[in-house]
């Protein structure tokens, strides 16, 4: 089937189309212009300032003319938009009418009136002002012609059409043509809108992208629509400014229906008249009067308060939250406009309310309207939008893995959707550092990530207002959403440091977020053997991650048998020795290591110095009952044990400690053991002073060993250092079981080396301070990456022990404390 219509349904498509965009484009067949078939085409574009400029020309590009701003083409040429009232020295009117559309000047064709009807005749019917338009359309029948001739119907000025037939081969031709009805409303002048954002700049110090809406900077939008006091003879009664797309053309006002939202992003504002005077303020709702019953779209406005200074009202969303304030409304009548201001901020959750629900983030285009006495309303386009960020940028992960040594990687991604293109909208991701709780250096550190920060001094970064435009960073990253940074912690070791970031997006809505890194924590594990503390002492357990239960800590022989330590044991709970709570029913563990425990025994620790003197006291009674068993050398001073001496070299010039005899060393001032001291016989130390111990101690055979009870002090040193060359920390050996009255404590040591030593006691540590504070203080740390997989401290019982006891001290001793924490699982 074939058919030739020369004037196309292009004039009406494209008509319509044009009714929703703000380039407007019109066709017709130019026969009186352009000549033959040739179309002819006008447009209109509107600038940001909101002037207008038509253009018309014919498809071949000849012909045509142009109304400037302020005007539109009509049957007499150009006309003034507000009046209909042709402008002079414009073009002359050609065969295009595109604006007037057959309607009347300073009208123009709007929204269908009812659907498409088919008539046989093809003419254009003219309306009044305010009544209806008829335009012809396509064909809406077909008949076959007889005689292979066709109909082919051209545009003639004048509004008719003029048709011939041709007689080239058979065809169909038409029988009718679909007649349409619009409405010819007035062409009503248009609202200017204006708007300012009030604190673009942010707390944290970050300034908004040109144009955006945040949580708190720029949040508040002041709005101000200005219109003509009057058109086509009729007062103005109303102003209205409306955010998003497709303002609702609704004009029934309500005093006493519920106010609440359709969509959280479809709402506006109207300032009304009464009785004459600016007074009453509404919102869009979905209610109708005496309702519950939400409809699909808008039933009506809203009153929520009246003008004047401070809030004047709340926009409620579809929940009935409080959605949005309105505040400072005013209304000022100065010569021929009426200009209506406002501000509106937007709530959410920094807005310190509650109850409240969040406009959606996106981009609005802000309309206008002015409505005059009953006319319709009309929205002037938009020029005029702004972009909603109510959410902060969301962190989707936040970590730290170790590299070696003491360099650490901190990786981090945040996500932040631009309402406006959809793509990323961070603009700034700002990273600190301080100290979370102190260890022994305390900084500097360096980010060697480029851009890098080199020497950071912990806690300097900026805060408050100077978050993102202070300085020093720890490291500031552009528009990025992920990254890892290379942090050196360098010297600083043992507690932790709190790393904080801060991610910006355009309109400054930012998320806080920090991960705690430990910087080679102390911990220590037991297996069987004793870490007493009276004080207390907590430790951060790690996890180690092992393929069999008896996966030694390293391939060091010290971590075999008789005194293996595996991976596997650092879960394990130690020995419990007395408890005055009986809520300790039963023991984690018990089974695999043999725990013990005492219930409600009392406190016998109840002066100073009082395990020093029970203990030299019950040495002495068995030194007395067997004296042929025993030797006893006394240090009326200080004693030093040389670098690789032995137990059987202690002498006081009289007595001298031997292999066959146990032997009490009582040293009445400090003692000191050096690197190498070797117990090669059954000794117990008796110290009133401080004892220092300097790794390795050990002894020569598993019949002899040394037990100190002291007075005073216990240090224990960091010895020689092992781990040179080693890719992990090897361990001081320290074979001795360790009472005190004082405080023991294991130094730190190795600094600046890496890695560092940690250290193994074959025995136990029970410290009885009586000052309230720690008895057992763990300053030995290793370096970052080793503290993760390896132990500072690790102390393994030795059954010898118990024999010395029950050979220095005779029978069952009082339990020692009556509550006692130990390692936690």
């Amino acid at each position: 089937m074939y058919r030739k219509i020369v004037f196309t349904i292009v004039v009406f498509i494209t008509f319509l189309l044009s009714l929703f965009s703000g380039r407007l484009l019109f066709a017709g067949y130019g026969s009186g212009v352009c000549g033959g078939a040739t179309e002819y085409i006008c447009e209109f574009t509107t600038d940001d300032n909101g002037n207008t400029t038509q253009t018309c020309h014919c498809s071949d590009g000849s012909g045509g003319g142009t109304c400037g701003p302020g005007t539109y083409r009509c049957n007499r040429g150009c006309c003034d938009i507000g009046s209909g009232t042709p402008v002079e020295n414009d073009p002359p009117p050609t065969d295009c009418d595109p604006y007037r559309v057959n309607c009347p000047p300073g009208t123009v064709r709007s929204n269908q009136v009812a659907s498409s009807a088919c008539v046989s005749k093809g003419l254009y019917n003219d309306c009044g002002s305010g009544g209806n338009a008829q335009v012809k359309g396509s064909c809406c029948s077909e008949k076959e012609f007889p005689g292979g001739c066709e109909e082919v119907c051209g545009y003639k000025k004048g509004g008719s059409y003029v048709c011939r037939q041709e007689c080239e081969e058979p065809s169909y031709v038409c029988n009718g043509w679909t007649l349409t009805t619009y409405r010819c409303i007035p062409v009503i002048p248009p609202v200017t809108i204006n708007y300012s954002l009030i604190n673009s700049t942010s707390a944290l110090g970050c300034t908004v992208t040109s144009g955006y809406v945040g949580k708190t900077a720029n949040n508040t939008v002041r709005v101000s629509a200005a219109t003509p006091n009057t058109f086509s003879g009729n007062n103005l009664n109303d102003v209205r400014v409306w955010f998003g797309n497709s303002p609702t053309t609704i004009s029934a006002f309500n005093s006493t229906a519920s106010q609440a939202l359709v969509a959280n992003n479809k709402f506006g504002i109207v300032v009304k008249k009464v009785a004459g005077v600016w007074s009453d303020i509404y919102a869009p709702s979905k209610y109708t009067s005496g309702s519950t019953t939400a409809g699909s779209d808008i039933q009506s406005w809203v009153k929520i308060g009246t003008i004047g200074t401070g809030q004047r009202g709340i926009i409620k969303g579809r929940n009935g939250r409080s959605l949005a304030s309105i505040s400072n409304v005013s209304v000022t009548v100065g010569g021929t406009n009426t200009t209506f201001t406002f501000d509106i901020s937007f709530y959410n959750n920094e807005s310190g309310i509650s109850g409240y629900e969040t406009a959606l983030s996106g981009k609005y285009n802000i309309h206008g309207a002015g409505r005059y006495g009953t006319a319709d309303i009309i929205w002037t386009p938009s020029t005029k939008s702004v972009v909603l960020d109510l959410t902060a940028p969301t962190n989707d992960s936040l970590s730290f893995s170790y590299v070696g040594g003491t360099k650490v990687d901190l990786a981090w991604a945040f996500t932040d959707t631009d309402p406006d293109t959809g793509g990323n909208s961070l603009i700034k991701v700002i990273g600190n550092a301080a100290i979370d709780r102190a260890g022994k250096v305390n900084g500097p550190i360096s980010n060697l990530t480029s851009p890098q920060t080199i020497d950071y001094v912990l806690g300097s970064g900026g805060n408050g207002p100077n978050v993102f435009t202070g300085t020093p960073n720890l490291w500031v990253d552009s528009s990025r959403t992920s990254r890892s940074q290379r942090i050196d912690v360098k010297l600083n070791e043992g507690g932790s440091l709190n790393f904080f970031l801060y991610a910006f997006d355009k309109a400054c809505n930012a998320t806080r977020s920090s991960v705690i890194l430990p910087l080679g924590e102390p911990w220590l594990i037991t297996k069987a053997g004793v870490a007493y503390s009276k004080g207390g002492s907590a430790f951060t357990m790690q996890d180690l991650a092992y393929t069999s239960q008896t996966e030694r800590l390293s391939n060091d022989t010290y971590w075999s048998l008789p005194f293996a330590f595996y991976k596997y044991d650092a879960e394990l709970s130690t020995e419990v020795l007395a408890s005055g709570s009986n809520l300790l029913n039963e023991l984690i563990r018990a089974t695999q290591i043999k725990s013990g425990r005492i219930l409600n025994k009392a406190d016998s620790n109840n002066k100073v110095g009082y395990w020093f003197d029970s203990l030299s006291e019950r040495a002495q009674k068995q030194m007395d009952k067997s004296p042929t068993t025993f030797s006893k050398v006394t240090i009326t001073g200080d004693l030093t044990l040389p670098t690789d001496s032995r137990s059987t070299s202690i002498t006081d010039g009289t007595n001298t400690c031997t292999a066959a005899n146990n032997c009490i060393v009582e040293v009445a001032g400090n003692l000191v053991a050096n690197i190498g001291f070797v117990c090669d016989a059954r000794t117990l130390f008796l110290v009133t002073g401080t004892t220092t111990i300097h790794p390795d101690l050990t002894a020569s055979s598993s019949r002899y060993g040394c037990m100190f009870v002291n007075k005073g002090n216990v240090n224990i040193t960091a010895g020689s250092y092992k781990s040179a060359g080693a890719t992990y920390p090897k361990y001081d050996i320290v074979n001795s079981f360790v009472i005190s009255d004082g405080i023991i404590t294991l130094d730190s040591g190795d600094s600046g080396l890496e890695p560092k030593d940690g250290l193994k006691i074959v025995g136990s540590l029970i410290g009885f301070n009586n000052e309230g504070s720690r008895s057992v203080v763990l300053d030995r740390s290793l370096t970052l990456m080793d503290a993760n997989s390896f132990p500072s401290a690790a102390i393994h019982f030795d059954n010898r022990y118990v024999n010395f006891g029950a050979l220095f001290f005779g029978g069952n001793v009082e339990g020692y404390k009556s509550e006692v924490g130990f390692k936690p699982l």
